[in-house]
């Protein structure tokens, strides 16, 4: 299994960068249509923690397979993120809402790269003689994209207290459409959208000739590549970079509107072919081009941490009663959106039975949509003969089961 990308993006919390990676499943195309993509967050880095934990590797296979595209990465002090662990949990769950904002982003312009008729046949050749091509901008769609993707937000161990310290989807959006320009959130937008571009590019070279012939005796695309592409630097101008120590300062400005406030201030003065692209799409109108992505989420907590190591770690560690569903702030608690809990009865960082109770007391509330299995054997890093096997396997079945 070899990551797709290997890049970094700006902490939201003080621009610190931090190692991300993009996994895409076998047949890509099959994903971006579906719009499916998931996260999964790491252990506790003091402790060893990192994206290359073998259970966070186990789980970027088993959601591969299962046709998602998965972007792991290192929280601030892990592997070869910056920074330092915090003590409150503050910064790393800032770092965890940067990444959303970087998968969301990156499928919302994968889909909207791809209009219907040119994802049919992806063929330039094809593509030019479809409506609302535009050799000026010829990745954009010629309609707003309306239908939500499906993201998949995991954690396992130290991750999942992370993820149940998320806020709610449309205030970690909000955080990127209210992001102002040159900012880290700005910054993250535009590396999304650079990646997805990439992603359509290296689509369009794997494609075969555009003929009756080649279409009906070439098997479909199987999107792979023997190493990473690794990814430096910026996208957005050192001159017109904000960084938070600096500035704290919002404004109202939308992230559909980046693409005229922030493309024609990074992109100006620029007389390549490429940044002319940019300069045309700067001229459209964002109510005909972007739109607020809408997600629909799933939850997943793989060897939850609760209460009294959760408060060792981050104080005042995981919440052991629901919270309010009325409460904009609240994420996996307010039992609103499909949850998946998977823990072991040998889990020695907390006991079985207060997982069982914390998962039985959420799951009564949540009109279903709180599952959880206990893997009889399994202890908290899922090392025990076919404990990880199973842990997949109900994963997959949880997957399949209809959560609409």
């Amino acid at each position: 299994m070899i990551e797709t990308y290997s890049f970094t993006i700006p902490s939201l919390q003080d621009d610190l960068p931090l190692d991300c990676r993009i996994y895409h499943p076998e047949h890509l195309q099959s994903s971006i249509d579906g719009r499916g993509g998931a996260i999964i967050a790491h252990p506790y880095a003091p402790l060893g923690g990192s994206q290359n934990d073998h259970v966070v590797l186990a789980l970027t296979q088993c959601l591969l397979e299962a046709g998602h595209i998965v972007v792991t990465f290192n929280f601030r002090g892990a592997g070869g993120s910056a920074g330092n662990s915090s003590w409150t949990g503050h910064g790393e769950t800032q770092d965890y809402i940067s990444v959303f904002g970087l998968l969301v982003y990156y499928l919302h312009h994968l889909n909207s790269s791809s209009s219907k008729d040119e994802r049919a046949a992806l063929s330039p050749v094809l593509s030019i003689r479809q409506p609302g091509f535009s050799e000026e901008v010829p990745f954009e769609a010629s309609e707003p994209i309306s239908r939500p993707m499906n993201i998949l937000l995991g954690g396992y161990s130290f991750g999942s207290l992370i993820l149940v310290r998320l806020p709610s989807i449309a205030t970690m959006i909000n955080t990127f459409e209210t992001a102002e320009r040159g900012t880290a959130g700005a910054e993250i937008f535009l590396r999304a959208r650079a990646l997805a571009r990439q992603t359509q590019r290296l689509l369009q070279e794997s494609q075969p000739p555009a003929t009756p012939s080649s279409r009906k005796h070439t098997p479909s695309h199987r999107h792979s590549r023997s190493s990473p592409i690794t990814i430096g630097g910026e996208e957005t101008d050192p001159s017109k970079r904000r960084r938070s120590k600096s500035s704290r300062r919002r404004s109202m400005s939308s992230v559909r509107d980046m693409p005229q406030r922030i493309r024609s201030q990074i992109r100006r003065n620029s007389g390549s072919s490429h940044h002319q692209r940019d300069d045309a799409q700067d001229h459209q109108s964002p109510g005909t081009r972007q739109i607020a992505p809408r997600v629909k989420v799933r939850y997943l907590l793989v060897s939850p941490v609760l209460f009294p190591l959760s408060t060792v770690l981050l104080p005042p560690g995981l919440a052991l009663s629901r919270a309010k569903a009325t409460d904009a702030n609240v994420g996996v608690l307010s039992l609103k959106s499909p949850t998946f809990v998977a823990f072991g009865d040998s889990d020695h960082f907390t006991s079985a039975k207060k997982l069982r109770q914390w998962s039985e007391r959420l799951a009564a509330g949540s009109a279903g949509r709180w599952k959880w299995i206990q893997v009889d054997g399994a202890g908290h890093f899922w090392r025990e003969d076919g404990a990880a096997a199973r842990l997949e396997a109900e994963l997959v079945k949880w997957m399949q089961t209809d959560l609409s």
